[in-house]
């Protein structure tokens, strides 16, 4: 706590926070904010905060060609305020029950070997709100043992990721 009081910038307390998940195993985080939502959508790209550790590729890829819009872990539309695991979206990848968008998505995380993690979706104060943040396991972990750190520590980690 003491070091995230003594940060004076967004950037500073981002690089805390991506170390501290690190620590818990989730070394790849990313994290989109908006405002300007339009209606149930996330509205212009220029209107979204990114922070993120993954390279700038991935996300002028994901971010900036609108695939979070149409496809992610865990589609807002199916989950309400809080953490989800990656787990529906492989068994139905291995299913093949995806949609187009989710398949690109899928052939993308192989590419960029993002094999397991979590999802938040944060409780919002407005409906022009959005926050969501992404947690990619590091490459080593199953999202077997992924799912059981978050049995174990999941309340910790999401505690620590709450953007207020």
């Amino acid at each position: 706590m003491d070091r995230i009081l003594k940060c004076t910038s967004i950037s500073d307390v981002w690089a805390l926070h991506a170390e501290q998940m690190s620590l818990y195993g989730f070394d790849r985080l990313l994290y989109l904010a908006t405002s300007f939502r339009e209606h149930g959508r996330w509205g212009e790209n220029a209107d979204v905060l990114v922070l993120s550790n993954y390279n700038k590729d991935i996300i002028d890829h994901y971010v900036g060609k609108g695939l979070h819009k149409k496809a992610n872990m865990v589609p807002q539309e199916k989950s309400k305020p809080g953490a989800y695991s990656w787990r529906e979206f492989l068994e139905r990848q291995k299913r093949g029950e995806i949609t187009d968008d989710e398949k690109e998505l899928g052939e993308l995380r192989t590419k960029w070997k993002i094999h397991a993690g979590y999802t938040i979706w944060f409780d919002e104060i407005s409906e022009r709100n959005n926050s969501v943040m992404g947690l990619g396991a590091n490459r080593k972990l199953s999202q077997d043992r992924v799912d059981a750190l978050w049995a174990q520590k999941g309340s910790e980690i999401f505690l620590l990721s709450i953007p207020e």
